[in-house]
């Protein structure tokens, strides 16, 4: 499932209130893992124009549960809901054919992980499968050109480690994007080709 948008898609349709206390009956902090909580609670979804409970539920849901937990979590709530997932990806997702025209005509495409997990909270061998995973997906849909960029989901710099750079090595992966909201400067090239900067879309002013 790609958390992110299943989440919206789902405060939307339910509202942010009522899509707070769905989730909400199927959280137990005792399912939070206490590593991931230090990990993520003073930098998930700061600063953004967001209800700050809507935040707090967010940052339970996608940053302090097990992969699992995170997957069972939200398949009940969809269900409640009664939306399909595939429905939703035929929605908010490109197909294959527009993918191939985007590519042909000069878009880069890069990955973003199989699952949107977030990669620090998992162990190395789950991070390798990830790329890999990842990067199999992108190949056969986008055979023409290699894919050499990746960008962390969540992008935040406590979202990946050493184990998420040597998987990317090792899949042919040239560079890796977190995001920092600012345009990439000749020093982040000397500093590190796994840290280059990139935009949050949650931050950009539309219709202004």
């Amino acid at each position: 499932m790609d958390f992110p948008i299943i989440t919206s898609v789902l405060s939307r349709r339910l509202g942010s209130r009522a899509f707070e206390k769905a989730i909400s009956r199927h959280l137990t902090s005792a399912a939070f893992r206490p590593e991931f909580i230090g990990r993520f609670r003073d930098v998930a979804y700061q600063g953004l124009d967001q209800d700050a409970s809507l935040s707090g539920i967010k940052s339970q849901l996608n940053f302090y549960l097990e992969p699992a937990d995170q997957d069972a979590v939200l398949a009940a709530v969809m269900k409640e809901a009664d939306i399909n997932e595939a429905e939703l990806a035929g929605t908010y997702y490109i197909s294959k054919q527009q993918a191939a025209e985007m590519q042909a005509a000069g878009m880069c495409f890069g990955g973003h992980g199989y699952s949107h997990y977030v990669l620090s909270n998992l162990s190395a061998a789950e991070q390798a499968s990830e790329v890999q995973d990842c990067m199999q997906w992108l190949y056969r849909w986008l055979p023409e050109s290699p894919v050499n960029a990746f960008c962390f989901p969540y992008g935040y710099q406590q979202s990946y480690n050493r184990d998420t750079a040597a998987a990317l090595a090792k899949a042919g992966i040239e560079v890796g994007f977190c995001v920092e909201n600012r345009a990439v400067a000749g020093i982040d090239w000397q500093e590190g080709r796994w840290h280059l900067p990139r935009l949050d879309c949650n931050r950009f002013i539309f219709n202004a």
